[in-house]
């Protein structure tokens, strides 16, 4: 598995958050699959927001199929 990990800060947080970070694990399984639940805090001016998600994906040749749920 690989553990990957981003993150910005910013002083325009007009638009943007002022931090943002996200950390997830991205594991391969048998047959082609792949998994990351992650987590991803983002810091506004007025309001913090935690989010909670998984990813799960399938290659089939060039081809893949995803799909992503979130928890706030």
């Amino acid at each position: 598995g690989q553990l990957h990990v981003e993150a910005y800060v910013t002083e325009d947080a007009d638009f943007r958050p002022r931090l943002q970070a996200y950390a997830g694990w991205y594991q391969k399984l048998p047959a082609g699959f792949t998994v990351e639940p992650g987590y991803q805090t983002s810091r506004y001016p007025a309001v913090n927001i935690d989010r909670y998600s998984l990813a799960t994906e399938k290659y089939l040749g060039a081809f893949r199929i995803a799909h992503h749920i979130g928890l706030v």
